[in-house]
């Protein structure tokens, strides 16, 4: 596109100069012949209509010309073919350019070819005018583009078909469709019409594609590129139109009834190096690049949407001033759930209750809040449960001075009635309700090891529940006898024994990669460095340096073998989630753990605290802690 606007600003538009310019339409309205009788006061009629350009900013147009100048029809085009430079003069008297309005009642353009004859001042250009009405052309066609929720919707596959055969098929981009707005009828010769275009219609393109209303795409390895209408409705009705002829035009190529971008993906990437025609390569170009931005398109609006989702899940919770369970909000299903999780402002936690275990969410910002309410709550109906929940979820960590206290008051009400008979008896007698932070340390720990305790036993009883179930299923179904999904046919058990082999072959293949992987991640671990997804990609040759192979590999055969945590700080080696094995943490975990909490203790009392340490150690907390809770 760089050549484009190159070839654009080259080319000046520029006239004869005004005295000379006179001098001629002079001379030849004095003709003995007639030929030009009527001419100069054309000429006249535009030069004093762009003498009050300054003031109105409106120039004339060939359809008024013709109205406020009355000439017989032939002698009006004969003197404007040669007045604007197409005649027998070579240098315009006058300059014609192409212009568009557009009408909001019909959604349609008014095309226009619009005349002038700069001043004296103007010398020989015509570019402010030009620029002008070039501007007012840029603002219709986005008003345009607003109206239409397609702009292919006077296209049909019939159409695209001949244009394919034919090799034309860029007579059908979106650059075309709009150079159709400004087509001169005055432009008769091949050349007239390609300077028209190189001059006022080009550059009208490039500052569409600039703004992102049009799309610029190439394929350099074919030398082919489309510019296409940027919207996400054009886009799918533009893959649609493509498909469809790939269709027809393609022998073997599928267009699916319902639009389905990753089949038609498939059938592209096939067809796109293989033993087609010119003209078949070339649409087959065009729907790869086309399909690729619409599938662009798409991601890009659903994490949009994801992200207002989880903004609007965020803005509910930070409504609530108290621990709130998953379950209260019937609309969160369980991957929704799973992301809200993951935000770096909401805490969690599962904890048992009433015979089930639930999990708990808390907006950071409402922390002190909800210590109120659990406190309000242990005072009217001497419930402990959101006391206990917030001591779980680790609020401290994120309380400082009175509120810390009081947060720690609280515990220490419920851990008061957790210790000995008699050395409750002996306090209370002497007045003496506090408990040190030995006990503490020792009270919660045990609190913390009968939650994890009745989880355990609460799973094991559903996980028994549902096996029961299935079997009850699996009885049912055999009682009603085999269907023709369960028959086997004969001859399908060697084919079903080699398939056997090769998959075997293929995972121990993957379990040696995988031991790899692993063994790389722990060392890394040793070392005490946080090692991600580069790490991993860089240290193992299998993967080739192909994130996207790594990933899948990762997903199929790590996910119960390999845990990810982020670190929220805006720094680049965040950026990709921290990798540990579950070998690591099985050998090391409970270290990691507290060794964690230590350094993010020695930070929160350091006098100048390193925020970076903090927020790693407080980040292998968390993960260790929910991890291990979940065991």
């Amino acid at each position: 596109m760089a050549e484009q606007t190159k070839i654009a600003d080259s080319i000046q538009s520029d006239v004869m100069p005004l005295r000379e310019a006179t001098d001629n339409v002079t001379a030849l309205e004095a003709r003995g012949d007639f030929k030009y009788k009527g001419i100069f006061g054309l000429y006249n009629y535009v030069l004093e209509s762009t003498n009050r350009f300054s003031t109105n900013r409106i120039l004339p147009e060939l359809g008024q010309l013709k109205r406020e100048v009355p000439l017989p029809e032939n002698k009006f085009d004969e003197y404007i073919t040669e007045l604007t430079g197409r005649g027998s003069m070579k240098v315009p008297m006058m300059l014609m350019f192409p212009s568009i309005d557009f009408i909001s009642s019909s959604g349609k353009m008014s095309e226009m070819a619009i005349l002038c004859r700069p001043t004296q001042s103007d010398g020989t250009s015509a570019k402010r005018y030009v620029e002008f009405y070039r501007q007012k052309s840029v603002e219709a066609l986005n008003s345009w583009l607003r109206f239409n929720e397609s702009h292919w919707l006077d296209m049909d596959v019939d159409s695209l078909y001949r244009s394919v055969s034919q090799g034309a098929i860029q007579n059908t981009h979106a650059g075309a469709v709009i150079a159709k707005f400004f087509v001169l009828a005055f432009d008769r010769k091949p050349e007239q019409k390609t300077a028209t275009y190189k001059t006022y219609v080009r550059p009208i393109i490039q500052q569409l594609i600039d703004e992102k209303k049009l799309l610029y795409l190439k394929d350099a390895a074919l030398n082919f590129h489309t510019i296409q209408f940027a919207d996400e409705p054009s886009l799918k009705h533009r893959v649609e139109l493509l498909s469809a002829c790939c269709a027809t035009a393609i022998p073997g190529f599928q267009n699916p009834v319902e639009l389905d971008p990753d089949r038609i993906s498939e059938q592209v990437e096939q067809h796109y190096r293989g033993n087609i025609s010119p003209a078949q390569r070339q649409v087959v170009a065009e729907l790869r690049l086309v399909l690729a931005e619409f599938q662009r398109l798409l991601r890009n609006r659903r994490e949009k949407e994801q992200k207002d989702q989880l903004g609007n899940a965020l803005t509910d919770l930070t409504k609530l001033d108290h621990v709130v369970p998953t379950t209260h909000f019937r609309n969160w299903d369980e991957e929704f759930v799973r992301r809200v999780l993951s935000l770096p402002d909401v805490l969690n936690v599962e904890f048992p209750l009433r015979g089930k275990v639930f999990t708990f969410l808390l907006a950071k910002p409402k922390i002190y809040p909800a210590v109120i309410a659990a406190r309000k709550s242990l005072d009217e109906k001497g419930d402990e449960t959101e006391v206990r929940i917030l001591s779980s979820m680790g609020v401290g960590r994120h309380l400082e001075g009175d509120q810390l206290h009081a947060f720690e008051d609280l515990e220490d009400r419920i851990f008061f009635d957790r210790l000995p008979f008699f050395t409750r008896l002996w306090r209370a007698l002497f007045g003496r309700r506090r408990i040190s932070k030995e006990e503490s340390v020792m009270i919660r720990e045990r609190m913390r090891k009968e939650e994890l305790e009745e989880q355990i036993q609460i799973k094991k009883k559903d996980a028994e529940r549902t096996t029961r179930r299935i079997a009850e299923e699996q009885i049912e179904k055999k009682k009603k006898g085999p269907t023709d999904d369960d028959v086997v046919p004969a001859n399908t058990f060697e084919e079903q024994t080699a398939k056997t082999k090769e998959s075997m072959r293929i995972d121990e293949r993957a379990e040696e990669v995988l031991r790899k992987v692993i063994d790389l991640l722990d060392a890394a671990w040793d070392r005490k460095e946080l090692p991600n997804r580069t790490n991993v990609l860089d240290g193992v040759p299998e993967f080739e340096g192909n994130e996207d192979t790594m990933i899948f590999f990762l997903k199929k055969y790590g996910r119960k073998q390999i845990y990810s945590f982020r670190v929220m700080r805006e720094d680049p080696k965040f950026l990709w989630p921290i990798l540990i094995s579950r070998r690591y943490i099985q050998r090391h975990g409970k270290r990691l753990l507290r060794e964690s909490m230590d350094e993010a203790d020695r930070q929160r009392k350091a006098m100048m605290p390193e925020q970076e340490k903090f927020d790693v150690a407080t980040a292998i907390e968390d993960f260790l802690t929910k991890l291990m809770a979940r065991r």
